[in-house]
């Protein structure tokens, strides 16, 4: 769970590099 909670930050980042890409 700790290393999950750590992804969590750079993952919501990568989707959001994501969809300001496809826009």
């Amino acid at each position: 769970d700790l290393s999950r909670s750590r992804l969590q930050g750079p993952v919501s980042n990568f989707f959001s590099q994501l969809t300001a890409l496809q826009k």
